[in-house]
């Protein structure tokens, strides 16, 4: 006896397949029939929370805003999850002194699947001041493309001199 293995062809569409037929033949033997059955599951991809608000930098500063973060992983994946970050701000796999700004950052699945992995996100320094709503995009094979919204601000410091009453001649920074 040899065994014969069969599994369901690549590039099906998610579903259950049921009373698939695969007939065995052989000179001087008698033809046999084996059912098979699969289901074909679809690729996740997980993102928590899809919004990241209030981010804040001040223009004319090199500085970019304190970072935020959201989590992404994935399942029955068939590739690499690519996360691509908006013109202003900064994606990272690390955090604090460690962040390097990557575009974009690559995930690759382990047996189709990305554990949860925390992305680290701050809107850039030195930039001009305006608002700034965009979009991280998250994009693997066989699922719609999806995003990370990114809504902050970047201000204008104002510096008010004290006259001596109620600033004690300090130098102070408002328009946040």
């Amino acid at each position: 006896a040899v065994p014969v293995y069969v599994r369901l062809k690549a590039g099906l569409n998610s579903g259950s397949y049921n009373g698939e037929n695969v007939a065995l033949t052989s000179t001087g033997a008698t033809a046999q029939g084996v059912s098979c059955s699969g289901t074909v599951t679809p690729p996740t991809v997980t993102i928590t929370p899809t919004s990241l608000t209030s981010f804040f930098a001040l223009a004319g500063s090199a500085t970019p805003s304190t970072e935020k973060t959201f989590t992404v992983g994935g399942s029955n994946l068939a590739g690499n999850i690519t996360l691509t970050p908006p013109t202003n701000y900064e994606i990272s796999t690390a955090t604090g002194g460690s962040f390097a700004a990557t575009n974009p950052i690559t995930l690759s699945p382990s047996s189709g699947s990305v554990a949860s992995t925390t992305i680290y996100v701050r809107l850039k320094g030195s930039l001009a001041t305006a608002s700034y709503s965009e979009n991280i995009t998250v994009a693997t094979a066989g699922v719609s493309n999806t995003s990370v919204a990114c809504s902050g601000n970047v201000a204008t410091p104002v510096v008010q001199v004290g006259n001596g009453v109620g600033l004690d001649n300090r130098v102070a920074a408002s328009g946040f």
